[in-house]
C-alpha cells in the first residue's frame, strides 16, 4: 500500500484534462461568469446597483476564485463534443454552487456554508 505524505502530482491522472480548445473556452467563459454571478449580487465586486452593510472578508476574495474556477472546469465537463450524446449535470453542482454564493455574500451563512 501506497503512503501519501504530500499530493502527488506525477501520479495524478492529467491525461483526463486532455480537452479540446472549445472545451477550454468554455471553462474560461464559464469562469468569468459564474465570477460575475457571485460577485455582482454580493457586492463583492462593487457596482452602483448592489451594496454592503458589512465590508467584504478577506476570504471572499479566494472563495469567489476558487468557485469561479470550478465552476467553470464543472461546465466545461458537461460540455459534449461535436457528435457526441449530451450530458445531463447533476443537482449536486447546483447546490454546490449556492452554497458558495452564500459563502461570498452573507457574513453570518459564509461560516457555515464554508465548513
Amino acid at each position: 500500500m501506497r503512503r501519501w505524505s504530500a499530493l502527488n502530482w506525477s501520479a495524478l491522472n492529467w491525461s483526463a484534462l486532455n480537452w479540446s480548445a472549445r472545451r477550454w473556452g468554455v471553462a474560461a467563459g464559464g469562469a468569468v461568469v459564474a465570477a460575475l454571478l457571485i460577485a455582482v449580487p454580493t457586492a463583492v465586486l462593487p457596482t452602483p446597483w448592489f451594496g454592503r452593510d458589512l465590508p467584504v472578508t478577506w476570504w471572499s476574495y479566494p472563495t469567489l476564485a476558487l468557485t469561479a474556477i470550478l465552476s467553470g472546469l464543472l461546465l466545461a465537463s458537461y460540455t459534449a463534443e461535436p457528435g457526441t450524446a449530451p450530458i445531463r449535470p447533476q443537482l449536486r453542482a447546483l447546490v454546490g454552487a449556492a452554497l458558495s454564493w452564500f459563502a461570498v455574500g452573507c457574513p453570518v451563512c459564509n461560516k457555515i456554508a464554508l465548513l
